[in-house]
């Protein structure tokens, strides 16, 4: 074995298939699925390396025996359509046996579960999945798993692993939680810094007026209500046929890739070819600072141009307004405010996912301040906004050691570099 070299004494290298058995799930119809009955454990079901019950689908039909839960199963996302869930694992609790899993799931069942649980949450499974997981080949098969070699300590001393690890783990957890907590406290100030700015601005002085829309609330006495659309100079929907993507190419921003006010080249990396790129740009070029707007899956996420060198997908409509009228800075703070969210949410339509047509954009209103004002609030909130992205990036680092502290804590103890101390 490449990832380890000598072995404590009296541990063993076993492979899997000889210390247990592994199955495929449940391949249910939609006429199946229903409000009750037995529970269908999918990838979703697992979270953070633990059963969660906030997607939940029940059917009702007679479930073969061998695929019925049991406790301590070991429950593995062996298919998926996004690669890095594949693999993940949650050991099967008493109050969940009794249900079964999904088609795209297996479960491994031996004797050893609680000790082998933490061996799948260490390295060594993850070098392993490196090795299964191809360009062609994007799933756990039973063969592989069962392929897999570890070590195995006597049964006593995987106890004692056991219980240390349990007791490790929740602690790193809870720090690993308090950190999210912080983050997200943090992204609710955000907004909520947003929402106030944009619709109170920055003197607390000033004499308020009712706005006339509820969901706005009182603005400063001198600013004015206007109908986005009416003070646009352009308004352009990239909506039409999908181009065709290349592996290199022109740059392709998609719904994906604006999040947070921000346009991350990262998390989307589609092209187009040169030649398309003025078809698909036919309704309107690019200028800095223009907004860009998602309608749908994410919808409402917006951010300004920051550079002018890309392609726009479907799902993107750009704003730019009038240069005597709306600062496209002040504009892409106002769509992101939490107040004009929840407004655009009751003008989404679609069942699977929400989404607002362009025509609809007609019905957006927003205060508006003199130029001077809405540049004074841009230049506030780019530096606060840019304070709070720095805190959160730090609680998020700061998670993400404590996430590998766990997993090389965990790969020691299963390895033997580290023994219980009895």
């Amino acid at each position: 074995m490449s990832w380890i070299s000598d072995i404590p004494t009296g541990w063993e290298v076993k492979r899997l298939k000889y210390l247990g058995t592994a199955r495929n799930g449940l391949t249910y119809a939609p006429e199946d699925v229903a409000t009750e009955g037995i529970l269908v454990l999918r990838s979703s079901n697992i979270q953070n390396d633990e059963l969660a019950f906030e997607d939940n689908v029940y059917v009702n039909m007679r479930i073969p025996r061998e695929i019925v839960l049991q406790e301590n199963d070991l429950l593995i996302c062996s298919r998926n359509g996004s690669r890095e869930l594949i693999g993940k694992c949650a050991l099967i609790d008493k109050e969940t046996a009794g249900n079964t899993y999904g088609a795209f799931m297996c479960v491994y069942r031996s004797l050893y579960n609680p000790f082998i649980h933490y061996v799948m949450l260490s390295d060594i499974f993850n070098y392993y999945l490196g090795t299964f997981l191809t360009s062609t080949i994007n799933q756990l098969t039973n063969a592989n798993l069962l392929n897999i070699e570890i070590l195995l300590p006597p049964i006593t001393e995987q106890r004692a692993i056991v219980s240390l690890l349990d007791d490790l783990c929740c602690q790193v957890d809870g720090i690993i939680t308090d950190l999210e907590k912080q983050v997200e406290i943090l992204k609710q100030y955000k907004k909520a810094l947003i929402t106030e700015t944009v619709t109170k601005g920055l003197d607390k002085t000033a004499s308020l007026k009712d706005s006339g829309i509820g969901w706005v609330g009182e603005i400063p006495e001198t600013w004015e209500i206007i109908r986005i659309t009416k003070y646009l100079e352009s308004l352009v929907d990239y909506r039409g046929k999908t181009p065709e993507k290349v592996d290199d190419g022109v740059f392709l921003v998609t719904a994906r890739n604006i999040k947070d006010g921000k346009i991350d080249y990262t998390l989307s990396q589609e092209y187009v070819r040169e030649q398309d790129y003025s078809n698909i740009m036919r309704r309107g070029s690019l200028e800095l600072g223009d907004v860009l707007f998602t309608t749908e899956a994410p919808m409402g996420e917006v951010a300004n141009v920051d550079r002018t060198d890309f392609a726009l997908a479907q799902r993107v409509v750009k704003f730019r307004g009038r240069k005597n009228k709306i600062n496209n800075y002040f504009l892409k703070y106002w769509l992101m405010s939490s107040g004009f969210q929840s407004f655009l949410s009751t003008q989404a339509t679609g069942s699977t996912a929400l989404g607002v047509a362009a025509s609809r954009f007609g019905f957006f209103k927003m205060p508006c301040p003199s130029l001077g004002e809405q540049a004074a609030i841009v230049e506030y909130l780019d530096r606060k906004c840019a304070e709070t992205d720095d805190l959160i990036a730090e609680k998020q680092r700061a998670a993400d050691v404590m996430r590998q502290y766990k997993k090389s804590l965990i790969y020691e103890y299963v390895t033997g570099k580290k023994r219980v101390v009895s």
